[in-house]
């Protein structure tokens, strides 16, 4: 019953499991709170209830068996509370924060594991889930610091690494940036911005155009018709920079490898593309039945043309030739009938 049961359940989806994460992570978070207030109060409770009444004791003490008993093992039986007092104090506190601490360390697994689980699941929304959809993720569960970082775009280093060189060179570098130092103060001094901000590239320079958020009312319906819009593509990122390289349609992101507009970086598809298997050749045409090779064919063209010229000449000899004696005229009817 309870597998069938299960069969009909509606499997979660990522903001489900993000949500129940988030609550969790909050419910210790409160609880960790909670119990590191409580120890603290405890501790205090304990510590002034242990001072009271070691000056309660020492009070009695004083008035009451100071002086009046004439044995040392009596006036020591006496103390014996102002003795073990600080000891009893001593391995109650630790007890008590031995059980918080070893509390508080659990609550702090749980949470570490939970918020692994968090980040981990946020990394894969980009993979995952539809850039839209993703968005509204990160907002909504994200951090300032990670949200800031898979959309913020590639900034080039300004200084690169120097390679050694002999001092001829050094000398020449040096003239030409003493030369060129006037120039590129001023082209430094008047734009700031673009060194501090790094490239703003179009949607047209991008391996896959970004949607246009202007769009009317028509556009939308037509978008959401024909499955083309914000919801119906993923986005992009590069695995060095993290920035933003267009939108891809979702049946073509598993198959797209593209070059980063900002860093230069191939990144390469996640799925191979299946190829269609290849067409077989057709046979080839045999143009002899008998089995016979060209050779063959072409001696016995020779012998059949020979054949014909010999059985022309045969007649024309045959028309040629006049009737022999012994032949004779052919007879009439009358000698035929005598015969």
């Amino acid at each position: 019953m309870g597998l069938i049961i299960s069969r009909f359940r509606r499997k979660k989806t990522t903001k489900d499991i993000l949500e129940d994460l988030e609550t969790k992570i909050k419910r210790i978070e409160k609880d960790g709170e909670y119990k590191e207030q409580t120890h603290k109060r405890v501790i205090g409770l304990i510590m002034v209830n242990s001072v009271g009444l070691y000056v309660l004791f020492a009070l009695l003490y004083y008035f009451i068996y100071v002086g009046k008993s004439q044995y040392w093992v009596h006036s020591l039986m006496y103390a014996s509370p102002l003795l073990l007092l600080p000891v009893l104090v001593i391995f109650l506190r630790a007890a008590i924060s031995a059980y918080y601490n070893w509390s508080l360390n659990k609550n702090r697994v749980k949470l570490s594991k939970m918020r692994e689980e968090k980040k981990k699941i946020l990394e894969e929304v980009m993979d995952t889930e539809t850039y839209k959809v993703a968005k509204e993720i990160l907002d909504k569960y994200g951090t300032p610091d990670e949200h800031s970082k898979a959309l913020k775009p590639f900034t080039p280093a300004i200084n690169a690494p120097s390679l050694p060189s002999t001092p001829i060179q050094q000398k020449q570098r040096q003239l030409a940036m003493l030369t060129s130092t006037p120039r590129n103060m001023h082209m430094v001094a008047a734009t700031p911005g673009a060194i501090l901000n790094g490239p703003r590239l179009r949607s047209d320079q991008l391996p896959r155009p970004l949607p246009d958020s202007n769009k009317s009312a028509l556009d939308k319906v037509v978008d959401y018709l024909l499955k083309d819009g914000p919801n119906y593509r993923m986005a992009l990122v590069c695995t060095e920079c993290l920035s933003h390289n267009g939108m891809a349609m979702i049946e073509e992101f598993d198959y797209v490898s593209y070059k980063c507009a900002y860093c230069g970086r191939l990144n390469p598809a996640r799925k191979q593309r299946p190829s269609a298997p290849a067409l077989c050749s057709p046979p080839a045409l045999t143009f002899n039945n008998g089995g016979g090779d060209d050779s063959s064919l072409a001696s016995s063209g020779t012998e059949s043309e020979e054949e014909r010229e010999t059985d022309k000449r045969t007649d024309t000899e045959e028309t040629d030739h006049p009737p022999s004696p012994v032949e004779g005229e052919p007879k009439s009817e009358e000698e035929k009938k005598q015969d």
